[in-house]
């Protein structure tokens, strides 16, 4: 079982960020490519989206189907589904340079889980250090209600965004793959492998090879679609694709839907689909939290 445990673990303690130099920047004797002017740009939006999103909190409804293979081999049988709808709760941490994404699950299948709507608010009221490992405890809690065999720590529509920081991506190789039009916007296609140890996503600290593609906007860097495979050492195959849309309320660009799919060895697969509404800023006890 301990193989098909997922741990997402940040290697940027690891890295550090002394000598890291932004991707986008040339090297001595190179010229600027564009699409090393659109990396930059898109790091530049990234570190302002995180700025912008902490703290936010939106509201998620999550669909997670368990199919196992059928006779014939060539079928595939959904045994178990569940519908979980939770608060997905954006912070950053500037101290720890970490995004964390909470999910504090309200209900399960239609039926109310116990005190949740308080349990953000105990948590952020917190004093100091405490609320951060309590937001991460309640997030722990939630891969409780969880199906299937994976316990999967990747399941973020933030995860990706990451790759894109100044101090990320360095650890990937980007490459041109074309245009697009997606939520009426011509994007660009950037095709990324992540290169050298540690990696950023860890499973059973082992590392593990993530690739895929982003889809952005040229005039400023927006991340308009993510694509991110894993192939993990037990031949787990992950693949998390994340759409993202414009918000009018918030006047930014916010996930709208993430679809997951964990294909065993054993031809039995996890397929998730989550949605996303109802962005807002998150206000307790009649103030707004403001990250220190």
């Amino acid at each position: 079982m301990q193989d098909r445990l997922w741990r997402a673990t940040s290697a940027l303690a690891a890295i550090g960020i002394s000598g890291v130099g932004l991707a986008g920047v040339p090297l001595a004797g190179r010229a600027a490519s564009p699409t090393d002017d659109l990396l930059r740009r898109a790091g530049q939006y990234v570190q302002e989206l995180e700025q912008q999103l902490a703290v936010v909190i939106a509201d998620e409804t999550y669909v997670q189907d368990v199919w196992t293979r059928s006779r014939p081999p060539s079928g595939t049988t959904r045994i178990i589904t569940r519908t979980i709808k939770s608060e997905m709760l954006f912070m950053q941490l500037p101290r720890e340079d970490v995004w964390l994404a909470v999910r504090n699950v309200v209900l399960v299948d239609g039926r109310p889980v116990a005190d949740s709507r308080q349990r953000l608010e105990r948590a952020l009221a917190a004093p100091g250090l405490d609320v951060v490992s309590r937001l991460r405890a309640l997030d722990e809690e939630s891969a409780r209600y969880d199906v299937g065999r994976v316990w999967r720590t990747t399941g973020y529509p933030s995860v990706v965004l990451r790759f894109l920081l100044p101090g990320y991506q360095t650890r990937f190789a980007f490459s041109p793959a074309g245009t697009d039009r997606l939520a009426g916007e011509r994007v660009s296609r950037i095709k990324f492998t992540e290169r050298g140890s540690p990696s950023v996503i860890q499973v059973n600290a082992a590392d593990v090879t993530a690739s895929g593609m982003i889809w952005l906007r040229p005039a400023d860097g927006a991340v308009v679609r993510t694509a991110l495979a894993l192939t993990t050492p037990s031949s787990l195959n992950v693949s998390i694709v994340v759409d993202f849309q414009r918000d009018a309320r918030l006047g930014l660009w916010v996930p709208s839907r993430m679809d997951e799919r964990y294909d065993e060895i054993s031809g039995d697969s996890t397929r998730c689909t989550a949605r996303y509404s109802n962005f807002r800023r998150f206000e307790t006890s009649g103030r707004m939290i403001v990250p220190q």
